[in-house]
């Protein structure tokens, strides 16, 4: 029994010592994490692999974009290009339809469509097949052939738009 006892409190202080570790590299890590004020995610059809994924975000040190979640965030040398996109979407009717992020959906069903989800501050708006303006994706495929610049770090990119300073 007091064998018992013994492991138990060893293994409850490896535990401890354990979480306190990994809380400090938690708290390094989110130290650098910076929410993105502007993110643009882009599913592709994934039957017809015509168009790549795209995921753009932006916070107040850089735009940043990742390409079929190739894990490598680079920044957005057009950046002209973007700000006159991004306004165009701000301006959009599309837009003046925006609700809280937490009615975005956060997972989709049926038969496979594009996507587009963009998000600015805690609103934002998802959009699939059709009702993609067609001028938006044209855009985004600008943006994706010359808009990668100077690679920023390697990490799994998704549809977060988490970076790191």
């Amino acid at each position: 029994m007091i064998t018992l006892r013994i492991g138990i409190l060893v293994a409850y202080t490896a535990v401890l010592i354990g979480c306190t570790t990994n809380a400090d590299k938690t708290t390094i890590c989110c130290a650098n994490y910076e929410r993105p004020s502007f993110e643009i995610n882009f599913i592709p059809d994934l039957t017809e692999r015509k168009e790549t994924f795209v995921d753009i975000s932006e916070n107040s040190s850089r735009v940043a974009i990742c390409l079929n979640w190739a894990g490598e965030r680079h920044k957005l040398a057009d950046t002209s290009s973007y700000l006159k996109f991004k306004k165009r979407i701000l301006i959009s009717s599309q837009w003046q339809k925006r609700v809280p992020e937490t009615q975005l959906p956060s997972f989709f069903t049926g038969p496979s469509t594009p996507i587009l989800i963009v998000r600015s501050g805690d609103m934002g708006i998802c959009l699939q097949g059709t009702d993609i303006p067609q001028g938006w994706r044209e855009e985004l495929i600008r943006l994706t052939t010359r808009g990668r610049g100077k690679k920023i770090s390697k990490q799994h990119c998704g549809c977060n738009g988490a970076q790191r300073r």
